[in-house]
């Protein structure tokens, strides 16, 4: 049975849903800047390599780790609830979200290691495995899944369909990367154009820390586009090719 929409046609879906929705999705996505922000603001510092330097930078990254974490959890389920046409309050969502949390890390740490087993063993079973549970954590955030259930509920979803899931994770993605840095040189070749600078400054480890900030900020706001993306693959194929639900 052939697939009844194309990574072209859910890129169009996506960018109307984040066209509608921009505001929601780019207050939510803007949160994650304050963590990022910080960092900056902390390498400005006039001490560096300092045992209270490295402390903060620490704790500012895990914070940034686990706000990235809650924020896509919260997307994920009000991307779903609009998309599926349903009503659920921000607040409601946001609590659900914070619940989840936890089962998200114990699917993503198990998932890590299966992936990373197989690439141990060898290089095919690393990327069989990968694509085969690419859908765990977000079955555990919208249908329910725990534990080693959810990897085996991304695999039934992936069982018969690895080539076109593959397809969908990897084109869809690379469009909007490849926009993304064709806008970002282009950007940055007029900044380098009007300043008389090297282009090259850009792409090495020494360029402007404002460059950095407009990286980061683009970065942050395509993030919702990606993971509208992502929801609207993971219900093609849940859809479509639907799994058995394992009890737990």
């Amino acid at each position: 049975m052939r697939l009844s929409t194309t990574p072209l046609h859910l890129l169009q879906q996506s960018y109307l849903l984040y066209k509608e929705q921009g505001a929601f999705y780019l207050g939510y996505a803007a949160w994650i800047l304050l963590p990022a922000a910080a960092l900056m603001i902390l390498s400005l510092l006039p001490f560096e390599n300092t045992t209270l330097t490295v402390v903060l930078a620490l704790v500012l990254s895990v914070v940034e780790g686990f706000l990235t974490l809650y924020i896509t959890i919260f997307l994920f389920l009000a991307t779903d609830k609009r998309l599926g046409h349903t009503e659920a309050s921000h607040s409601e969502l946001l609590q659900h979200a914070k619940t989840l949390i936890k089962p998200v890390i114990v699917v993503a740490v198990l998932q890590a290691l299966v992936v990373f087993g197989g690439f141990l063993l060898l290089i095919i079973p690393g990327i069989l495995f990968l694509v085969w549970f690419a859908f765990a954590q977000i079955a555990v955030v919208l249908d329910h899944q725990r534990g080693f259930n959810a990897l085996d509920f991304s695999r039934d979803i992936v069982s018969g369909r690895f080539w076109s899931v593959l397809w969908f994770l990897l084109s869809g993605p690379l469009f909007i990367f490849l926009g993304y840095t064709l806008l970002a040189a282009l950007i940055f070749g007029i900044i380098s154009f009007f300043t008389q600078t090297d282009p090259s400054m850009w792409t090495n480890a020494n360029h402007p820390l404002w460059a950095e900030a407009i990286d980061t900020i683009a970065q942050t706001f395509l993030f919702p586009f990606f993971l509208i993306y992502f929801v609207l693959v993971y219900r093609l194929f849940s859809r479509e090719h639907p799994p058995v639900v394992h009890n737990s």
